[in-house]
């Protein structure tokens, strides 16, 4: 898990996604470069999968933030806790990874208001469960450029249908389903 969420955050970092739009299109036109220490990567969970994770963007020089439900200590990390300092965790997270199971309270988590949370064209890794995303919600922040991409480990239903508007969406380079089964179709 550790080397496929290093390899979201590389992607996402390195404009990879945007990229591979561009060379569908035949055109190229360089992006912004922002160094890795003007990035904040925040990882929803503290788990033993967001910690290994952590510990693996940490030579890139990221700036790195966690989130959990009880106050916790990560060497590195600036850590968040509870509910009164999710909005705050959310507003320094320029990468979201999402790392927290899937429970009645987790459940649909990453939608609008969420990513209304978070500074405007951050990005999202789903690791968790397809359960976690709102599709619509995504679309609509794809759209709106609240979110400048997504890559999503897992979706429900899984794998996504062929006609599915986030296999369809016009910026489907910046929405990147890297699950296996998805392609086993």
């Amino acid at each position: 898990m550790a080397e496929y969420v290093t390899l979201a955050v590389l992607a996402l970092h390195r404009d990879l996604l945007a990229y591979r739009v561009q060379q569908a299109g035949g055109d190229w036109q360089p992006l912004r470069f922002r160094p890795p220490v003007a990035l904040r990567m925040g990882v929803l969970g503290t788990g033993v999968l967001a910690k290994t994770s952590l510990s693996a963007l940490q030579p890139f020089g990221f700036r790195l933030n966690a989130w959990s439900r009880s106050r916790q200590s990560i060497g590195g990390v600036e850590c968040f806790a509870g509910k009164a300092e999710m909005d705050k965790f959310l507003s320094q997270s320029d990468i979201l990874v999402y790392l927290l199971p899937l429970t009645s309270k987790t459940a649909g988590i990453l939608n609008g208001a969420l990513f209304a949370k978070l500074p405007p064209g951050a990005a999202i890794v789903n690791c968790g469960r397809g359960g976690h995303l709102v599709h619509a919600d995504l679309l609509v922040a794809l759209d709106s450029g609240r979110l400048s991409g997504a890559v999503l480990d897992v979706t429900d239903p899984e794998p996504l249908p062929a006609d599915h508007p986030l296999r369809l969406h016009e910026r489907r380079g910046l929405v990147f389903h890297a699950n296996a089964s998805a392609f086993a179709e």
